[in-house]
């Protein structure tokens, strides 16, 4: 955890970032990160990277993970702040569909909103659900292009 705190900058934070991703897919280590205080912060600022960063992969992908079965996961990473930035990266990656964590960022939202009213109105408050209405139907020209 101590690596994370460098921030999207270091490599350090990246591969410690890469570690949480890859532990968060059971449930037992789930509840094991997030007993670690400030984990969900340290993840949601990694995505201050931006949607075109391996920083943002990550750290999309451990949140994703860690909603994985695990309602109250999601309900603590909603309350952590972390939909409104996910929903604003969605928007900069329909900017650019090549970005490089436009899919992580995709999973991790569609995660969150799976089987949770709450996290859908939340998606939707922050402009989620009408971003990705257009990046379906800019993908579907993209790939009929």
């Amino acid at each position: 955890m101590k690596l994370m705190q460098e921030g999207p900058t270091s490599d350090g934070a990246m591969w410690a970032t890469g570690i949480v991703r890859n532990l968060a897919t059971d449930r037992a280590s789930q509840e094991a990160l997030h007993a670690q205080p400030g984990m969900v912060d340290l993840l949601i600022r990694m995505l201050s990277a931006g949607v075109d960063s391996k920083f943002t992969v990550q750290a999309a992908a451990a949140l994703s993970n860690l909603c994985i079965e695990n309602h109250l996961s999601k309900e603590r990473i909603r309350e952590a702040g972390a939909i409104p930035i996910l929903c604003s990266l969605l928007a900069d990656g329909a900017k650019d569909i090549a970005a490089l964590g436009l899919d992580k960022v995709i999973s991790a939202l569609s995660t969150l909103a799976a089987n949770n009213p709450s996290n859908k109105e939340a998606i939707r408050l922050s402009g989620g659900t009408q971003t990705f209405v257009q990046l379906y139907l800019l993908r579907g020209r993209t790939s009929a292009g």
